[in-house]
């Protein structure tokens, strides 16, 4: 068998590479690379563990090992077939901020292939999220690009949840209810903008063609996105799926920001251009009064939404519809109910993948 040449994508020469039908630089794995064991039951930080020579299953646990992160430098690309991770610059001059990119390449990557971003729950293991994607990638040829929050910069959950559109939150913790907080006005230092540059950056250091790509975010991450549509409509995805999310921030100004849209970060909400993108609302038909998985925030201002997933998730759909109706706006919504499914990110990613790629 021929062996497939690798390529080192370095940002600052990306330009000198030609247009290429299939990414014929991508091999199995890197001999410099090092691995360590997720986090676990025994290991508390994925960036401080022990570091194995070769890939394959932590010798304690059994999870399957990744690319250590500390090996990598900002903004350059080394890519290759399977998985690995990249840490990408997503800031500016005011807000110095870069994100990790834990990535699977499948074997038959061309320069048309599609591109999916995922945005893990509460846990933040991105690594988790992208394995469960892997044979969705191989089948469909699709790079799989799976985003991690740091919970030490990016505070469990108000933070993360709600993108950072606000801070300096103030948290009633017998309540699980916010007692105060700051909005962050510039939408420039929401979570929001860093996906279009994260697809931007990866589609240039790769030469491809493809000009949009999806997204499948479940739970908190489902929460990111729903709001996503609500806040970011000048965005360069196609497809938008919000799986199991916990509670939402509904289309009416009827409520307060964050469970409404009164006294929210933007003071025009462009609804129009809101129920237009393509949001599809996964919702697991067992994610009801007896799921015990997942974190669910319960209070008296989130329980207005339901008691529990499926429940919001129809109040959310239901209020946005009556909303667009009574507006007269077009509404490309949708809601789905999986069934026989409960809080769980892997049958919510193969409910996604029959809608992204059949």
């Amino acid at each position: 068998m021929r062996a497939v040449p690798f390529l080192k994508i370095v940002f600052c020469c990306l330009l000198s590479y030609p247009v290429f039908g299939e990414l014929d630089f991508l091999r199995s794995q890197p001999h410099s690379t090092k691995y360590v064991c997720p986090p676990c039951y025994h290991v508390d930080d994925v960036f401080e563990t022990a570091i194995y020579r070769q890939p394959g299953q932590c010798k304690v646990c059994g999870m399957t090992l990744i690319e250590n992160p500390k090996e990598k430098i900002i903004n350059d690309v080394s890519i290759h077939q399977g998985s690995g991770n990249l840490l990408i610059d997503v800031g500016n001059e005011q807000d110095n901020r870069s994100v990790r990119v834990f990535y699977y390449a499948p074997s038959a990557l061309n320069d048309e292939s599609n591109v999916l971003i995922v945005l893990p729950g509460a846990g933040r293991d991105a690594w988790g999220y992208r394995d469960a994607w892997k044979t969705a990638a191989e089948k469909h040829s699709v790079l799989i690009l799976s985003l991690y929050y740091d919970e030490s910069t990016y505070p469990e959950f108000w933070n993360y949840n709600l993108a950072r559109m606000i801070a300096n939150v103030e948290v009633d913790e017998k309540k699980s209810q916010i007692k105060d907080f700051t909005l962050t006005v510039d939408p420039e230092r929401w979570l929001f903008g860093d996906f279009d540059r994260v697809f931007k950056f990866v589609v240039n250091a790769l030469n491809m063609n493809t000009v949009s790509y999806d997204l499948f975010g479940h739970s908190a991450g489902g929460q990111i996105l729903q709001r996503y549509a609500l806040f970011h409509t000048t965005n360069k995805a196609n497809k938008i799926i919000s799986a199991n999310s916990g509670w939402y921030t509904v289309p009416s100004f009827e409520n307060v920001f964050p469970y409404g849209l009164y006294n929210s970060p933007l003071e025009d909400i462009d609804l129009e251009s809101a129920f237009r993108q393509n949001l599809v609302l996964l919702v697991g038909e067992k994610d009801d009064a007896n799921e015990t998985r997942g974190h669910l925030v319960r209070n008296d201002k989130v329980d207005l939404q339901g008691t529990h997933r499926l429940e919001r998730a129809n109040y959310f759909y239901k209020t946005a519809k009556r909303e667009a109706k009574q507006q007269k706006l077009d509404f490309h919504w949708q809601l789905r109910i999986i069934e026989n499914t409960g809080h769980d990110h892997a049958k919510m990613t193969k409910a996604a993948e029959q809608y992204l790629y059949h």
